[in-house]
């Protein structure tokens, strides 16, 4: 594969593309832990958008108990999610959790969703916060999104709240394959090696104490063929019954995460998705 990074090229790569909202907002599990969905409230004062590299609205479940945003770090390698809780109008409680963030050049959004802790959890909720980081090719660029998501105790309590997992849920590139009229004839037009990956993180219905985590996953692939890890031209002449977008048997799964010792873990060890989920 040949490409060239730092080259300035119009992509048809939006600055921010967020996971689409989850199924299964609204489920609850045997242990009363609920999921939550949240959407964007409007904008108030000093929360327009404007160049900023993150979303600063909050965004509320449907009946305003809880509401989380985003706010700028310290540095640009950091970012606080803000939650608040609410009843009758009034904040009962409020909590702020320094995450890092890494190259988040592309967007930060809270997660449209949370999840209410059941008493047999401790009470309290998991936010998310995704980060969407991007680069450009000579012809092409990539964006990946990664979840991160942080536990908050319940009322004043910060004992034991912080990260407790971090997912790519999203990641989309597209590399330039032509470099001559040779290569378009090689490859019948279709200059450009598109990857994409989506993934949804969602409550197990019968997990019990605190929540189980499901995430399932689903990688693509155009051509049939493509490949981030060898030169796309060595492939030769393509076929027309190739160019077609294709799943990814390996990077498309299902895995189940469990809390213990304090973070989530994966019921199996996860496949190697580079080629989807780096940039």
């Amino acid at each position: 594969m040949r490409r060239a990074r730092g080259c300035a090229v119009l992509i048809a790569l939006p600055a921010l593309c967020w996971a689409a909202d989850d199924p299964g907002a609204g489920w609850q599990d045997v242990s009363g832990n609920r999921l939550v969905a949240l959407s964007a409230a409007p904008a108030g004062d000093g929360e327009a958008a404007g160049e900023q590299t993150f979303d600063p609205r909050w965004y509320c479940s449907a009946d305003q108990h809880w509401c989380v945003r985003v706010q700028a770090g310290d540095n640009e390698e950091q970012a606080v999610l803000i939650v608040r809780e609410r009843s009758a109008g009034r904040d009962m409680s409020r909590h702020e959790l320094t995450l890092a963030i890494g190259n988040a050049d592309g967007g930060l959004q809270p997660w449209a969703s949370l999840i209410e802790l059941g008493p047999a959890a401790g009470g309290g909720v998991l936010i998310g916060l995704d980060a969407q980081a991007s680069t450009m090719y000579s012809g092409g660029g990539a964006s990946v999104t990664e979840r991160i998501v942080a536990r908050v105790m319940p009322g004043a309590d910060d004992a034991g709240a912080g990260e407790v997992l971090r997912l790519p849920v999203q990641g989309h590139a597209s590399i330039r394959a032509c470099f001559s009229e040779r290569d378009m004839a090689l490859r019948a037009g279709a200059c450009q090696d598109d990857y994409g990956f989506d993934a949804t993180l969602t409550l197990e219905p019968a997990g019990e104490g605190m929540p189980v985590l499901r995430y399932q996953t689903h990688a693509t692939r155009f051509p049939s063929f493509a490949s981030r890890q060898q030169d796309s031209l060595a492939h030769g002449r393509v076929k027309t019954s190739e160019l077609r977008t294709v799943s990814d048997p390996a990077c498309s799964y299902r895995r189940v995460y469990r809390f213990r010792d304090g973070a989530y873990v994966a019921d199996q060890a996860l496949p190697d998705c580079s080629e989807f989920t780096e940039l």
